[in-house]
This record gives C-alpha cells, structure tokens and sequence, in this order.
C-alpha cells in the first residue's frame, strides 16, 4: 500500500484549505462551510489512502443524503428557483442513482458507466434545451422568429456566411482580415448557410455544438476508462461535464470550445494506448493539426500528449516515431499559416495583434482572468492534482487489476501537464472579455477525468476501491464548483440574451433602411453586422489591421476593448454609427459610467470617448452638451428628433445601442423616415 508522504498531505491539505477560505470569503454561508470541511476531509482521506471499509461505503451515501436535505432546507426556507442550493439537490440524488445503479450492477462496471452517460445525457440536453429557448431563439417584431449566437461567434459566423456566399473566409466582401481565431469552425458553420434561412442558421451551429458534446461525453467517459477509473467514476465524470454550467453556456452560445474539448481529448485517449502504432500515432498528431485549427492557443494544451506520442516505451525507432509524429501534427497548422500568407497577408490572426501586442496590462489581466476560473474550479482542479499524484505513485503491480495500460501513470502526468500549460498561456495572453473562462473550458474535461479516475484507482490488493469517495468529489466540488441545474436561470446569460436581442433588432433595422451598398461602424461587431448584410467598421479593431496593430490605451484592461482610433474610422465616414449606449444616455452619465476609474464598466471608455471626437459631434451626434441624452433634440438620432418608428424599435435605439445617421448621408434614410423591418421591406 503506497503512504504519501507526511509533508507533501499537509503541502496539499494547506492548499485546499487556502483555497476553500478564499471561496469562502467571497461567498460566505453555513452551508459553503460545511461543504469546504468536506473538501478537506476529501483530501486528506484519498491522500492517507486509509479508509476502512466501512467508511468507503457509509461516506458516499451519507454526504449524498446529507446534501439532499440541505437542498431540500434551502428550497423550503428561500422558495427560489434559483437558489444555489438546487445544486446539492440535483447532486445528491444523482450520486443515490448511480451508487444505487452500481450495487444493483456490481461486477457490470461498463453498464454503471453507461447509466451515468444515460442520465447524463437528460440533464444536458434538458438544459440546453432551456438556454437556447430562454436565450437564443428571439421573437423580433415584423420578421419572426430568428437565432443567435454570442455576439463574438456571429462574428464567426459572418465570416462562414461570406464564404458560403462566394465572398470568401471575410468580415467584409473584398477586404482580407482576419478577425477570428477559430478557422475550423468557420469552415465547419459555412455550409450551414446553403441548408438553413439566415434566420436559423444559429440554431444550426448549436446543434452541431450539442451533437460534439455528446461526443465529449463518450469520450472523457471512455478517457477515465483508459486512466483506470472505475464505471462509477466514469459516469460521475460525465455528470460533471453534463451539469458543468460554463460548458452548458458555450455550448448553447455557439463556440468553438466543444470542437476543441472533443479533439484534445481523442488525443489524450490515442496518447495513452499502451504501444500506439504508426497508424494510429500519425492518426492522433493530425488530429492535434486539426485542434491547433480550431484554436492555435491549443499548442499549449497539445505539446505534453504530442511528447507521449513521439516517445514510445519501446527504445527501437524512436527517432523515426518523433518525427513522424512531428510531420504530422505540423502538416496542417503549416498549411493554415501557408493560407494566411497568401490570403491575408500575415502568419497570424488579426486577433493576435489586437490581444497579444502593445499592451502593457496582459499579465495583469490574465492573472486575474486564471485566477477567477480556479475560483470557480477549485475543487476539481485539487482532484485533478490528487488524481494525477495517486495515479502516478500506484505500485506498478496494480496494473492488472486497475490499470487500462502501462502508460496510465505518465499519462495520467502528461494530461496534468496538459491542463497546467493551457492554463499558463491564457494568463500569457491576458484572458478573454466573456464571461465563465471560455479559454479554459477546453481543458475542463481532462480535469474530470484525472479527478474521477484518481479517486476510483487502486493497488490489485487492496479488497476496496477508493472509488467510494468518487460521489463526494462530484458533491463538494461540484457545488463549489457553481454547477448548473436544468430549467435555472443561467446568470451569465440573463444579459447577453438582452443584448443578443437588441443586436438582431438593429441588425434588421439596418438592413431595412440603409442601401445595400452602405457602411456600419459598430462597436458590437456579431448580430448587428450579421443580420444587416451591409459593410462593417469594427471601432474596436478585430477586423481592422490599422487598429489591431497599434498601442492599446493607458489602463484599460479588457481584451479586445482597449484599442481604437476614431480618427481613423470615421475618416471613412461610415453611414451609420451604433454606439455603445442607449441615446437617451447624457454626457454626465456616460462620464460617469464609462471614464470614471472606479466604474465597473470603465474597460469600455470607448464608448464614451466617441462623444468627444469632433467627426462625431458635428456629423452624427449634432445636439448640444444639454441636449445629449434627450432623444427629441437629437435630429440625427434614430428614434430622435421627428421619429415614428415603431417604439419597440426606436426603443433599442434610445436605451440600448444608439443609432446615428450621418447628415447628408445617401445611403441610409434619414432618422426620422426610419421604419420597422418587415420580410418585404429588407434590401
């Protein structure tokens, strides 16, 4: 029986401790406290690896009923559905499910794991069901009813609507820049646009994203299999992705991350095959080809699997595995940058220059953006730690009995390594502006699968599996963890749905009173521009080179806000501007909200910064100080001065991205002869 040893329990039980203070200090409960105690007790129990049997068995079961009943408390003494105390409800009783299926099971271990897939399976597609119909499916007035993603994965899907249309992987038909990041997601959402009407094309990209997650449910299953976890674990596993709340969000919003959580996992699973043969590792290495498409910042993730690969136990043809492997994982990421090249002009995203260059404040972003994502993760991110140390320091004797493969052990090291050097290069590039740690997400699973394993592994002599304390891992982490229950309000989404909305109505107001052949400055550059059909200025520079490239301004620390020249943009005197805020917003209160240092919302200062230039007083805004902010004194303001659109629509306008005619303009209506879209009236 291998005893860790005394030093490194106490290093790792003051960690969790730290840990479970600092979520305590920021959340603070009775029933937090109870659950920190029991992260802990976790801890250091799996650590001492010296749990009675009786222990094993009443743990799981008595944390689970105990869950229950604070649950069961707390929705009887708040009366909220969305009382985070749902949680350990939903968390309890699956734990009583599944531990009840694998007593019912014992000796059937891949049907336990089954079970949980099954039920699994429910719970995501119940909650996806939710957000899609509570957040991304609209009912705009005059069209119908229309879907849309996150406001930057319309981004996306604008560039694949080009390209379905013959205008080629753009932002704008005939101007070559790249604003996107995620070139194999673009290229996965074109076709879409050949099959479905533009008002369902979102609605396709995210079943497309729901068919990828019951792919990553399979496979982080099958990748805890492969680590040596149990079938209980494994199913605990797909429980935690199934109710994970940031992964549920991302995947109803249209990102990438799903695509790219399937692909490192299937190449973790190849990286472990115990002697992988040339086949299969050439195979693996160009799926990793195909991650570093979906996102570059993969490489990171990638290198520790890519090294398992190239380096087989056996000693002959090292060499010639290395570079094979090698060749391989290049071949595709060198045919993009090949592509770049020639087609835009740069090796590199547009976003790169944006994000990664002349900004003084990336670390400190990024410190703080990792540093909110171990918050929220904490607790699997200890039982990833604790998993990856007790599969690594198992006796090589257990492998008959708990191990898949030989490599588990150095596996199992090399999916941590994999976890802890995606997480340093998101600190590297400063983090990301949405909301629940997008750029973490594709590692989340790994996570899952080096905790749940880690606590279900064993030594062949040991007569009972650790696996016991699995359920109690999924209960204190997972509701530590802020984990999602179906039919809840999703907190992250409750604003980005308003926004969406807001975003797709404008969209449409554009298309209806502007000429094909007019020009949009937008700050929000997804669903507005999308649905407009009309040339874009992106004010904040994801599709502008001039603006990507230049210093970001002094203190501001949102990625992707803090660089923007309106000298430049409006020299090209776009038709249309839609601001930041609503019109009815006064100059006092934009100051305040925006330039104020100690404003929330300061990483937005441009938004009142564009009031200040003299372009946009004179052309576009053409009200006095006073006047700014009163809708009928604002004669270039739509819904302003003279306006009857329909109040729905003028509404947008006033309270939430304000629209601006330029005077004279002959491409767009002026304000006050603005009118409702409707299907006939779109150009």
């Amino acid at each position: 029986m291998t005893v860790v040893p005394r030093r490194l329990l106490l290093l790792i039980v003051a960690i969790a401790l730290a840990a479970a203070g600092f979520a305590l200090h920021r959340e603070p409960g009775p029933w937090r406290l109870l659950l920190g105690a029991g992260v802990v007790a976790t801890l250091v129990a799996l650590l001492a690896q010296r749990l009675p049997a009786a222990a094993q068995l009443a743990l799981p079961w008595g944390a689970a009923g105990l869950l229950i009943a604070l649950g069961a408390g707390g929705l009887l003494g708040e009366r909220a559905a969305g009382s985070p105390l749902l949680w350990p409800l939903l968390a309890g009783a699956l734990a009583l499910l599944l531990l009840a299926a694998e007593r019912l099971l014992r000796g059937r271990d891949d049907q336990v794991a089954w079970a949980g897939i099954a039920m699994a399976l429910l719970l995501a597609g119940a909650s996806l069901v939710h957000l899609v119909t509570t957040g991304k499916r609209h009912d705009i007035p005059g069209i119908g009813t229309v879907y849309a993603l996150d406001d930057d994965m319309m981004i996306t899907l604008r560039y694949a609507q080009n390209l379905a249309r013959g205008d080629g992987l753009v932002w704008n038909a005939g101007e070559r820049v790249e604003g996107i990041t995620n070139l194999l997601w673009a290229l996965l959402l074109a076709p879409l646009h050949w099959i479905l009407p533009t008002e369902r094309v979102a609605a396709g990209a995210i079943a497309l994203n729901a068919l990828l997650f019951v792919l990553l449910l399979f496979a982080t299953v099958r990748l805890v299999r492969q680590l040596g976890g149990s079938g209980l674990a494994a199913g605990l596993a797909a429980l935690a992705l199934a109710t994970h709340q940031a992964t549920l969000h991302w995947v109803a919003g249209g990102g990438e991350a799903a695509l790219l959580a399937l692909l490192l996992v299937q190449v973790a699973r190849r990286a472990l095959h115990a002697e992988p043969t040339r086949r299969e590792a050439v195979g693996a290495a160009l799926l990793a080809g195909l991650a570093w498409l979906a996102r570059p910042d993969a490489l990171p993730a990638l290198l520790p699997l890519l090294a398992l690969l190239a380096w087989p136990r056996s000693a002959d043809g090292r060499a010639r595995r290395a570079l094979e492997v090698a060749a391989a994982a290049a071949a595709l990421p060198l045919a993009a940058t090949l592509f770049r090249l020639a087609y835009y002009g740069s090796p590199l995203p547009n976003t790169y220059w944006l994000k990664m260059t002349g900004w003084s404040g990336r670390t400190e972003a990024g410190v703080a953006y990792v540093a909110a994502g171990l918050l929220h993760h904490f607790g699997f991110a200890a039982a990833a730690l604790l998993g990856a140390l007790r599969l690594a320091t198992l006796p090589r004797g257990a492998d008959a009995a708990a191990l898949r493969t030989p490599l588990a052990a150095r596996g199992a090291l090399a999916l941590l390594g994999s976890v802890l050097l995606h997480g340093g290069y998101v600190l590297y590039a400063g983090g990301d502006e949405l909301p629940l740690e997008r750029f973490l997400l594709p590692t989340v699973p790994l996570l899952f699968a080096l905790g749940f394993a880690g606590a279900s592994a064993r030594p062949a002599a040991e007569p009972h599996p650790g696996l016991a304390v699995a359920p109690l891992l999924l209960l204190a982490f997972g509701t530590i963890g802020g984990s999602y229950v179906p039919f809840t309000r999703d907190p992250a989404q409750i604003t980005r749905a308003v926004a969406e909305r807001a975003n797709t109505m404008i969209g449409y107001l554009l298309r209806a009173n502007t000429e094909p052949d007019a020009t949009v400055a937008h700050f929000w550059a997804g669903a507005a521009a999308y649905f407009s059909q009309r040339r874009g200025l992106d004010l904040l520079g994801k599709c502008d080179a001039v603006i990507a490239r230049q210093e970001a301004k002094a203190g501001l620390l949102k990625p992707g806000h803090n660089k923007y020249d309106f000298a430049h943009s409006l020299a090209q005197q776009p038709d249309v501007i839609v601001g930041g805020d609503g019109g009815a917003a006064t100059l006092a209160f934009l100051a305040e909200k925006y330039l104020n240092p100690a404003s929330p919302h300061h990483g937005y200062r441009a938004f009142a910064e564009l009031y200040r230039h003299p372009d946009f007083a004179g052309f576009y805004c053409r009200a006095g100080r006073d006047e700014v902010g009163v809708p009928a004194a604002m004669p270039q303001l739509v819904g302003g001065t003279g306006s009857t659109l329909a109040p729905e629509y003028a509404d947008v306008s006033r309270r939430f991205h304000a629209l601006f005619v330029r005077a004279g303009s002959t491409r767009a209506r002026p304000p006050a002869q603005w009118t409702a879209p409707t299907f006939d009236s779109l150009r």
